[in-house]
């Protein structure tokens, strides 16, 4: 993609501006539901929620292959596209699994009642995480800081929002892993319905490792979202 002069430093200034916005936003939302968390947990239930995201953390890290970073280098073709979702989401789902098969012995190494099921629940935030690698990356490459800075906003909302609900009910050290698992599905969910528009499951266009197809000088270089390839594919190669 070329710009014109002048024009990529105007488009860093705004996404710097917009991802400013978005982060500051987003740690407001979580600065105010710590602190009402801080009056409604006990301690020994903040710290069990506290020992099992350090764990998930770790997970979220690799959880989408660093094929965010890639898809923001590589060409932009729909078997690239297709290949770096299949494998974010291939890892996401193992680790998911390994944190379900593994959390009991998770539990008998820390010595820590409760923090099983937490972990378990936790599981769910990895796999969004690497649900929404590829569209996160879409959205970057294209410099599209504007529509991004949504997610992170609402992933902070849906977070505090659940965790505090449940937190009122009396759910205890469950609200904040449920919260959070709920933030990061937010987010997944976000990013792809922001590219919702450039992404319907289509096989028209290019074959898949030739560029996607622009329909008007002004429109983004992605038109289509990564999908699976339909039983009559044949241009596809995994």
């Amino acid at each position: 993609m070329t710009y014109a002069p002048g024009e990529l430093e105007r488009k860093g200034v705004r996404g710097a501006l917009w991802q400013g916005l978005a982060f500051a936003s987003g740690r407001v939302i979580v600065l105010v539901t710590t602190v009402v968390l801080a009056r409604l947990l006990s301690p020994e239930e903040y710290g069990l929620v506290a020992l099992a995201l350090v764990l998930m953390a770790y997970a979220e890290t690799i959880a989408d292959a660093g094929v965010g970073q890639a898809l923001v280098y590589l060409p932009k073709t729909k078997v690239i596209v297709r290949s770096a979702l299949l494998l974010s989401v291939t890892l996401g789902a193992v680790l998911a699994l390994t944190a379900v098969l593994a959390a009991d012995a998770v539990e008998d190494l820390i010595g820590l009642d409760g923090v099983a099921p937490l972990v378990q629940v936790l599981g769910i935030s990895v796999l969004a995480t690497a649900c929404g690698a590829v569209p996160e990356a879409i959205m970057r490459r294209d410099l599209k800081f504007r529509q991004l800075t949504a997610a992170p906003v609402l992933r902070a909302a849906t977070m505090g929002t659940v965790t505090l609900y449940l937190a009122f009910t009396g759910h205890g050290a469950w609200s904040l892993a449920v919260g959070t698992a709920a933030g990061s599905v937010a987010y997944a969910a976000t990013c792809w319905f922001l590219i919702r528009h450039e992404a319907p499951c289509s096989s028209s266009g290019a074959s898949a490792g030739a560029p996607w197809p622009r329909t008007s000088a002004s429109a983004p270089p992605w038109r289509g979202a990564p999908c699976w390839p339909g039983p009559s594919s044949t241009s596809t190669t995994w």
